[in-house]
């Protein structure tokens, strides 16, 4: 965790810039475009079975 402290400390160079905030709107985005894809995938095997 230190790591991705001092990464973060680095890229904040003492401004106040929310990087953890940026990495949880990412994540966020990334699982809904993760399900939509999968569920896009699931339905496009059940309409090539019918």
């Amino acid at each position: 965790m230190t790591g991705v402290r001092s990464e973060a400390d680095d890229y904040r160079q003492g401004a106040a810039r929310p990087l953890g905030g940026y990495a949880v709107v990412m994540a966020v985005f990334g699982a809904l475009v993760g399900t939509a894809g999968a569920i896009y995938a699931q339905l496009q095997q059940a309409a090539e079975k019918n």
